[in-house]
């Protein structure tokens, strides 16, 4: 498919067909891939995702939160903010933030 000359509706309908095949080869739990990325990397486990608390469990027990966002243009700073923290029972904190084509711009696990 040519994506610039396809219609809107043909970009959104693929753009949902994408994620829902992502969706299900569990690499994504919502649209956001950084918790399986983060469990991928750091050799953990991906949480059920109705864990309030937690997104993934390493190896030796610490509990990571997993925050991420697509940051466009990295001097605009509203791009840069965060869902809130809604709980802080975890040990770590993984910040992704990832560029318009989800390519890895920065990240950090912070304690």
């Amino acid at each position: 498919m040519e994506v610039k000359s396809a219609s809107v509706a043909t970009l959104l309908s693929t753009y949902s067909s994408i994620l829902a095949e992502l969706r299900r080869r569990e690499i994504l739990r919502t649209n956001n891939p950084a918790e399986y990325l983060t469990a991928q990397t750091l050799s953990g486990e991906l949480q059920e995702n109705s864990r309030k608390s937690m997104d993934v469990v390493l190896e030796d027990g610490r509990r990571l939160q997993v925050k991420a966002r697509v940051v466009y243009n990295p001097r605009n700073a509203g791009q840069r903010q965060l869902s809130p923290f809604r709980s802080f029972d975890f040990d770590d904190a993984v910040i992704v933030l990832f560029n318009g084509e989800y390519g890895i711009r920065q990240a950090a696990q912070l304690p």
